[in-house]
C-alpha cells in the first residue's frame, strides 16, 4: 500500500490504497484465527477492515480540503493581480498620458501666439491629434470605472473640465489669434484657462493618487489571503495528524481484542 501511495495523483489510487491495509490486516488476522464466528466478524475483523479504509477516506478528505483551499486562494490572488493590471495600473497609465496630452496641448498654444498664422500647420495638427487621444483616453477610462460611483463622479467632473478648457480655446483664444489680437488671446492663455488646466492637473493628480492607493489596497488584500491560506493549510495538516492517530488508537484497541496465544507445553 505504501508503494501504491507513494505517486498517488488520483482518489481512486488513494481508496485502493486504504482497501489494501484493510484486506492486510484482515488476512493477517485469518492467518491466526481460522474458525471465524460473528463475534470475531462483527467485533475483531470489521475493525480491522474499517481501519485502513477509514485512513484511506480520511487522507482523501485531507487532499480535498487542501485543493479546495488553494483553488479559492489562488483564484483570489489571480483575480486581484487582473484586477491591478487591467485596471489600477491602467488607470494610472492613462491619466499620466492625459496630463502629457494636456500639458502638450499649453505648449502648443504659447507656439501659436509666438508663430505667423501661416507657419500653424504643425502646432495646429498636434493639437487636433492630442485632442482625439485624449477622447480616447477618458472613454477608456469611464469604461474602467463604471463599478466605482466616486471616481465615476470625478471623472465626470474632469470631463466638464476639459469641454470647458477646449471651449475657451475654440471660441476665444483661436478667433483672437487669427485677428491678430495676440495680447489679448496671451491674458487668456495665462488667465481663464491657466485657472482650468490648474484644475484640470489637480484633479488627474487626485484620480492617480486614488488609483495608486486602491493598488496598494488590493496588494495588502492579497497578502492577507496568502496569510490566511498558510493558516487553513496548518490547520488541515495538524487535523489530517490528529486524525491518523486517532485511528491508531481505535485499531489499538480493537488489536486488544484479540486472543493471547499461549505456547503450547512440551512433551
Amino acid at each position: 500500500s505504501a508503494y501504491a501511495i507513494k505517486d498517488a495523483r488520483a482518489r481512486g489510487t488513494v481508496l485502493r490504497a486504504g482497501i489494501l491495509v484493510g484486506v492486510v490486516q484482515v488476512t493477517g488476522f485469518l492467518l491466526f484465527h481460522f474458525t471465524i464466528t460473528q463475534a470475531t466478524s462483527g467485533h475483531q475483523l470489521k475493525p480491522l477492515f474499517i481501519n485502513g479504509l477509514v485512513s484511506a477516506l480520511v487522507v482523501l478528505g485531507a487532499l480535498v480540503a487542501l485543493v479546495v483551499t488553494a483553488y479559492l486562494g489562488l483564484a483570489s490572488v489571480a483575480d486581484s493581480e487582473r484586477i491591478l493590471l487591467r485596471e489600477n495600473f491602467g488607470n494610472a497609465h492613462d491619466l499620466a498620458s492625459f496630463r502629457s496630452h494636456q500639458n502638450g496641448e499649453r505648449m502648443d498654444e504659447f507656439v501659436l501666439v509666438e508663430t505667423p498664422s501661416g507657419e500653424w500647420g504643425p502646432w495646429t495638427k498636434d493639437i487636433g491629434e492630442r485632442e482625439r487621444e485624449v477622447r480616447t483616453i477618458l472613454n477608456r477610462l469611464e469604461r474602467r470605472t463604471t463599478h466605482n460611483p466616486l471616481e465615476l463622479a470625478k471623472l465626470r467632473e474632469l470631463e466638464g473640465l476639459r469641454d470647458e478648457f477646449l471651449k475657451t480655446r475654440q471660441s476665444e483664444i483661436l478667433p483672437r489669434l487669427r485677428a491678430g489680437k495676440l495680447d489679448e488671446a496671451r491674458q487668456l492663455i495665462l488667465g481663464i484657462q491657466m485657472s482650468q488646466h490648474l484644475r484640470i492637473r489637480a484633479l488627474a493628480r487626485e484620480l492617480e493618487a486614488s488609483e495608486a492607493q486602491e493598488a496598494k489596497d488590493r496588494v495588502a488584500a492579497a497578502h492577507t489571503t496568502v496569510v490566511a491560506l498558510m493558516v487553513v493549510f496548518s490547520v488541515v495538516g495538524g487535523g489530517a495528524i490528529v486524525g491518523a492517530g486517532l485511528l491508531e488508537i481505535y485499531l489499538y484497541r480493537a488489536v486488544r481484542t484479540l486472543p493471547r496465544f499461549s505456547r503450547p507445553a512440551l512433551p
